[in-house]
């Protein structure tokens, strides 16, 4: 029997354009990336999606995949730290996202982020900063390893004690319950709800 693993990879440069269509796809219907973009989610979402990916390539933070016949079918990008300082390459990727989506959206972007910031566990935890599956595949399980796979990269994390993480889609909400998580907090965000989720080793 296989293991709920042995799909998983780490996802390279090479990787980047797939893992960025993938999420853009996976999110173009979630109620957060219609606030941060309005009318302008079609092109934003892909945006930003790409730099998710870059910042954790940059920074070496995981950023996982789910494979399946070398087609990427899940993308989860995880984060290590919250004050961490950026590299200029990083800075430089960051600028390029505000020339993309626009100074509207980048604020609105910076106030969900101060929220989130605002409920981080006081012990050093993993974040899950993004979980995409391909919309065709949803259901499937896929979802499920890259979350398994997001606990064993926090488990063997020398500081880690577990994992955090938010969503803004009601669909969620049951999904990350079945996978152990607890619900810590509970926020309006410019109409959209967030719910914060936490998950102890």
């Amino acid at each position: 029997m296989c293991s709920p693993l042995e799909p998983i990879i780490h996802i390279n440069a090479e990787h980047v354009d797939e893992a960025t269509d993938l999420l853009a796809r996976a999110f173009a219907d979630d109620p957060l990336m219609q606030v941060l973009f309005h009318e302008s989610a079609k092109e934003g979402i892909p945006a930003l999606m790409r730099f998710a990916c870059q910042v954790r390539l940059v920074l070496g933070w995981p950023l996982l995949g789910y494979q399946e016949n070398t087609r990427l079918l899940g993308v989860v990008g995880l984060s290590e730290g919250m004050n961490v300082d950026w590299p200029e390459e990083l800075h430089l990727h960051y600028k390029n996202l505000k020339d993309q989506i626009g100074s509207d959206a980048i604020d609105r972007l910076e106030q969900y982020s101060e929220i989130v910031n605002s409920h981080r566990p006081e012990t050093q935890h993993i974040y899950v900063a993004v979980l995409g599956v391909d919309p065709s595949k949803q259901g499937s399980g896929i979802g499920r390893a890259l979350l398994e796979a997001s606990l064993v990269t926090s488990q063997h994390h020398p500081q880690s004690r577990g994992l955090y993480l938010d969503t803004e889609n009601p669909a969620n909400v049951p999904f990350y319950k079945r996978m152990g998580y607890q619900i810590t907090h509970q926020e309006e965000f410019d109409g959209v709800t967030i719910w914060f989720f936490h998950r102890n080793h």
